[in-house]
């Protein structure tokens, strides 16, 4: 193999592992000392463009293009597909103003623990860091600060970069 083809297979490796590794996990949660990886995302518009509705999980993969064919019913059917690839999912919920507030946090372990992290415009406990919030893309990070780790056994460093699913209006 010449030199220049070795460059350039070596550089197309990088780049795919690069692309994979940083399309392939969202962060974690921890809850009670249990460290959870969160490999995917999906985030939509919820009651017209007020809210963007982020999931993160930690299945392999989450079929945009079917939730995107069920507008009304995205919330069912990403847990639907969810529950079929891992009954004992774990998934982080963040609702996220047009202003890049928090609206809400809410986390869903395999325990069967369903736990509201925060009420509604809680700022207790966490640090929201929104870089890009738009009709088309969100991207951020969430960190647990020490507070709401002694308050709520629990632990958040997730960062994501997400599309926002079209509405039926954009499509």
């Amino acid at each position: 193999m010449k030199l220049h083809q070795m460059i350039g297979f070596s550089a197309a490796a990088l780049l795919v592992a690069c692309a994979t590794a940083s399309a392939s996990n969202f962060g974690t949660y921890t809850a009670d000392g249990k460290t959870m990886t969160l490999n995917s995302g999906y985030a939509w518009p919820v009651q017209g463009e007020k809210y963007t509705r982020v999931v993160l999980c930690d299945v392999d993969k989450i079929d945009a293009q079917a939730l995107n064919a069920v507008q009304d019913q995205r919330y069912n059917a990403l847990y639907d597909q969810i529950r079929k690839v891992n009954p004992k999912r774990n998934c982080v919920e963040l609702q996220i103003t047009a202003d890049g507030q928090l609206d809400d946090l809410t986390a869903n372990t395999m325990t069967g623990l369903h736990q509201a992290i925060t009420g509604h415009n809680d700022p207790t406990g966490y640090k929201l860091d929104i870089k890009h919030n738009d009709a088309k893309r969100i991207e951020g990070s969430l960190h647990s600060t020490d507070e709401l780790k002694n308050k709520k056994h629990v632990e958040f460093d997730l960062k994501f970069s997400l599309d926002v699913a079209p509405t039926a209006s954009q499509n």
